[in-house]
């Protein structure tokens, strides 16, 4: 079941013609996270941690990325300003 959802969402953001390169890596990340936490809605993630395993060179073009997939409807991202706890991020599944 949940290979489906990950398929239909990789589907639609890899035929989204607003979405960047980067964009698509960190949600590619964003995905690979939610899968790791059993697919929970939210899940927290680091910065640090995102950078990494996406490849994405700058703090700038991660949180510009952030902001993007946000208004663009595949996320809902709370920041924290908590190290230890991490940001909030829940997928849209529409």
């Amino acid at each position: 079941m949940h290979i489906n959802k990950l398929l239909k969402l990789i589907n639609k953001i890899s035929h989204d013609d607003q979405v960047t390169l980067p964009q698509l890596s960190l949600y590619l990340g964003l995905l690979s996270t939610w899968a790791e936490t059993s697919f929970e809605n939210p899940f927290y993630i680091t910065r640090s941690t995102l950078i990494t395993k996406t490849k994405i060179s700058s703090f700038v073009t991660y949180h510009k990325s952030m902001r993007n997939l946000q208004d663009l409807g595949y996320v809902n991202y709370i920041p924290s300003f908590n190290p230890d706890k991490g940001s909030q991020v829940f997928i849209v599944i529409k």
